[in-house]
């Protein structure tokens, strides 16, 4: 089962997101039924079955952070999180930060989690590059409590990508 290549601007069916993606995603190799996850090994596979067009050295950046942030391993609620968001630059910034950068759940932005965050969003977009974690606070933290929210962060990030509108290289 594959979905042939598509502009990122094309959002998926509902028909792909709740029955052809998941069933792509069961299909990996390295899919595990008791946790419904799959190991980073598999993710150009994956990309390439769902009609995600990517680099090797944009496969290579994904597959590091998810190496050095989850264990190696990604679940499939984040693959269709992100997936049905595709289209929507904003809603994926954001399914991307709330499912996968903020890893311990707590809405906001840790520097750990900026740091890791930068060198997947770096990947897609150099207008981003160099920002340091305090710099990130210091524009992103609209309410001044000194810490980043997903709702902060997601702006900050929209911020300089314009609007949400991520160049995909």
């Amino acid at each position: 089962m594959e979905i042939p290549y598509r502009d990122m601007n094309v959002s998926y069916t509902k028909h792909e997101l709740e029955n052809v993606l998941p069933a792509i995603f069961r299909s990996m190799p390295t899919y595990n039924p008791d946790d419904d996850s799959i190991l980073t090994p598999d993710f150009g596979e994956l990309y390439r079955r769902s009609g995600y067009k990517r680099t090797p050295e944009q496969v290579k950046v994904d597959t590091d952070y998810f190496d050095q942030n989850h264990n190696g391993r990604a679940y499939m609620h984040q693959y269709i999180t992100v997936f049905a968001e595709l289209h929507k630059p904003t809603a994926m910034v954001r399914s991307f930060i709330m499912t996968v950068v903020d890893r311990d759940g707590n809405g906001y932005i840790s520097a750990e989690e900026f740091v890791e965050m930068m060198k997947v969003i770096d990947n897609y977009d150099p207008r981003l590059v160099g920002k340091t974690y305090d710099l990130f606070v210091m524009e992103a933290d609209t309410n001044k409590d000194g810490q980043v929210d997903i709702d902060e962060c997601v702006a900050w990030v929209d911020k300089y990508t314009s609007g949400g509108k991520i160049p995909f290289k």
